[in-house]
């Protein structure tokens, strides 16, 4: 065990005071009986720390979470099992697993008395409101004494972590399907339909598999010719998430900032869905060097969890490297709040040629309920520099907001008549 202590209960404390009051009328007004009382009220509630302390016994605590990965709002189940280790048995235990207030309610419940080598299972369930890497425990037991006049406190066992994803929406519409699939988005997309290699043939070279012969080329040359297999280039697509403190009003957890990590989730998850290689960039992914990396849908939502509101100053940073990602062309998607028309003309000119630009614009006003000129102001710009750009004001909606603002991006332009 570790962190122990021994507190007086409110009946300890009364027991002392009654003491120290008994005593003291006894020696001034001389009573000895009186004084004698006085003394036993005082010794008791020091007999009964020791007599706790030696109460004790050893456990050992396991702590399993189903699953140990989930979102806002999704329910987990926890077991912690408590096992006495030694061979002699304990008192009756009051168990406390600390958990985080964004959890719920820290569970309690009396173990009651464990035998030696006895186990016993506490089980709850927590629906973590907020993303972030929460930590369960570690377990804290209480022992009372008989008289119920101190409790000895101990934590018991290791704390556990249960990674929280931000809230991911499923996600309707194909940038590619909308003409905006970039210079490397639409022919690669068709071969990877067609097959998952591309098959050519050139000249035998020594050490080649003799099976992989092309007898109809080598009858056309004259000459041995092998297949030679590549597989298609992926379409790329780089998303880039705005975590300015001053873009994103309010505290970390903001509602605007929440729905942009969000949004920049579920975007995520949907283009490593439809096969794209996905870089993501933020000040996190800047910092470790990691953005020009293809990410995983999985790695991506985990980084997401953990992302917080930064300073102002981080935005230029991580333009900077989308920049050199985005030159080669392909998709790119940003997230970003209606803040700082400066930087805004910045994320413009990341649209270069043959980079398909889609921007989703969160507008967050006073109370989120109604668009600024800011918003409006950065939106032009967007528009102007040729990105598709959809305004995302309040009041936010995560369920039917963030799928919308997708659909709308991703919507293949009408045609002429219809």
């Amino acid at each position: 065990m570790a962190r122990r202590r021994e507190v007086l209960t409110t009946r300890g404390f009364a027991f002392l005071a009654a003491g120290v009051t008994l005593l003291a009328a006894g020696l001034l007004l001389g009573f000895p009986d009186l004084t004698r009382v006085g003394a036993l009220l005082i010794v008791l509630p020091a007999l009964a720390m020791l007599v706790v302390q030696r109460r004790v016994p050893g456990l050992e605590v396991s702590r399993a979470s189903s699953p140990a990965r989930t979102s806002v709002e999704e329910p987990v189940a926890v077991t912690v099992t408590v096992r006495n280790t030694t061979t002699r048995s304990s008192p009756p235990l009051l168990a406390e697993d600390r958990i985080d207030v964004r959890m719920g309610e820290r569970p309690r419940t009396l173990l009651g008395a464990l035998a030696g080598g006895q186990a016993r299972t506490l089980a709850y369930a927590v629906q973590p409101t907020m993303r972030g890497r929460h930590q369960l425990g570690p377990l804290s037991v209480e022992v009372r004494d008989p008289f119920g006049l101190t409790i000895r406190q101990a934590q018991v066992g290791d704390a556990s972590d249960i990674m929280v994803l931000p809230r991911v929406l499923t996600l309707r519409g194909n940038p590619s399907a909308a003409g905006m699939g970039g210079v490397d988005g639409d022919v690669p997309a068709l071969i990877a339909a067609l097959a998952e290699i591309d098959q050519s043939v050139r000249e035998y070279r020594d050490g080649d598999d003799l099976r992989r012969i092309h007898w109809p080329a080598t009858a056309r040359t004259g000459e041995f010719m092998v297949r030679h297999e590549d597989r298609p280039v992926r379409r790329r697509a780089t998303l880039v998430l705005d975590t300015r403190a001053t873009g994103f009003r309010g505290e970390v957890t903001s509602e605007s900032f929440e729905w942009a990590v969000s949004a920049a989730a579920s975007v995520l998850r949907h283009l490593a869905g439809l096969g794209y290689a996905v870089r993501l960039v933020t000040p996190d992914t800047v910092v470790e060097g990691a953005a020009a990396a293809d990410i995983t849908s999985d790695a991506g939502l985990d980084l997401l969890a953990a992302t917080n509101l930064t300073p102002a100053a981080s935005l230029p940073q991580v333009l900077a490297v989308a920049q050199s990602l985005t030159a080669a062309g392909g998709l790119l998607v940003t997230v970003l709040a209606a803040h700082d028309l400066d930087l805004i003309r910045d994320v413009a000119r990341l649209r270069g040629p043959g980079t398909s630009a889609l921007a989703i614009v969160v507008d967050a006003g006073a109370g989120f309920q109604a668009p600024t000129a800011l918003g409006e102001q950065a939106e032009a710009v967007l528009r102007g520099a040729g990105w598709r750009v959809v305004r995302a004001t309040g009041p936010l909606d995560h369920v039917h907001g963030i799928p919308a603002a997708w659909a709308a991006l991703t919507r293949a332009p009408s045609r002429v008549g219809q």
